[in-house]
C-alpha cells in the first residue's frame, strides 16, 4: 500500500511539474523577451556661460580646469539637500560655506583627504555642466571653451544588471569628467 501512495505521490507531482513547464514555455512564446546586452548612449552639445562672480569653486582634471560660480554651486546644492537631505551633501555644504568665509576661491583639491564629499560634489558638478554653468580652461593649452559634449550613457547587461551615468568631454572628444548615476 505504501508503494502504491508513493507512486500515485511521485506520478501527480510530475504531471503537475511538467503542465506548469509548458505553461510558461508557450508564456515565452507570447512575451517576446529584451535582447541583452544593451549599450546606449547619446551625446548633446551644451553651450557654457562665462562665470563672471568674485567667489568661485574650482575642480581641477587631469585636462581641465573647471570653475563654477560659489553662490550657484551652492543654491544647486541647497535644492538638491531639499530634494533628497543626503547627509554627505549636507556636510559638504557647511564645509563650503567655512572654507568661503576666510576666501574667495575653494579648490576642491583641499577636499582630497574626504573621498565621499568629492564624489558628493562631482554629481552636483555634473548637474551644473549639464546646464552650462560653469567655466573650463584646458589644461594643455589654458583655453577658456565655449562648449562641451556631455554623453548619456547606460549599459544593460539584464533587465536586473547594468548601469547608466554621464560622460563629459571637451570639444577635441577629450574625457575630463565621468560620473556614474545608477547602477544595479
Amino acid at each position: 500500500m505504501r508503494k502504491n501512495s508513493l507512486f500515485l505521490s511521485l506520478s501527480v507531482t510530475f504531471i503537475c511539474c511538467t503542465a506548469f513547464i509548458n505553461c510558461g514555455a508557450k508564456d515565452k512564446d507570447i512575451v517576446p523577451s529584451a535582447q541583452y546586452p544593451v549599450d546606449k548612449s547619446d551625446t548633446i552639445i551644451i553651450a557654457l556661460e562665462e562665470i563672471t562672480d568674485t567667489k568661485v569653486v574650482v575642480y581641477n582634471t587631469e585636462h581641465a580646469s573647471i570653475v563654477l560660480s560659489y553662490s550657484r554651486f551652492m543654491e544647486n546644492l541647497r535644492e538638491f539637500i531639499a530634494q533628497y537631505n543626503v547627509a554627505d551633501d549636507i556636510v559638504l555644504s557647511k564645509k563650503m560655506k567655512i572654507l568661503m568665509s576666510a576666501v574667495d576661491s575653494v579648490n576642491i583639491a583641499e577636499f582630497e583627504q574626504e573621498g565621499k564629499l568629492i564624489e558628493r560634489f562631482k554629481y552636483r558638478l555634473a548637474d551644473m555642466l549639464e546646464n552650462g554653468a560653469a567655466a573650463i580652461y584646458q589644461k594643455e593649452s589654458g583655453m577658456r571653451e565655449k562648449s562641451i559634449l556631455v554623453e548619456h550613457f547606460e549599459f544593460m547587461a539584464h533587465k536586473t544588471a547594468g548601469r547608466g551615468g554621464r560622460r563629459f568631454y571637451l570639444p577635441d572628444r577629450t574625457l575630463f569628467l565621468e560620473v556614474l548615476d545608477w547602477i544595479s
